[in-house]
């Protein structure tokens, strides 16, 4: 069933192979996501995480929350 595969979000599994295959550093990456899908998968491959939304979203609990992608970007590179 494809919707149980790791390779869906909330599941990590596409950004573990992507990782794997291009020698990325995953702890040291940020998953940028405008569903709370997107903030689960990040957080569980050890990415830090933006959510894009114009909503305080508690449940999603994401490093950082940005009205847009701009203000995502000024963030990361802030880091």
């Amino acid at each position: 069933d494809s919707d149980r595969c790791a390779c869906r979000k909330p599941q990590p599994g596409m950004l573990l192979e992507a990782a794997l295959d291009h020698h990325i550093d995953l702890s040291q990456s940020f998953m940028v996501g405008d569903r709370i899908s997107d903030i689960q998968a990040g957080r569980s491959a050890g990415c830090r995480t933006i959510l894009i939304s114009e909503m305080d979203t508690e449940n999603a609990l994401p490093d950082f929350i940005a009205p847009s992608l701009l203000h995502a970007s000024s963030w990361i590179i802030a880091q």
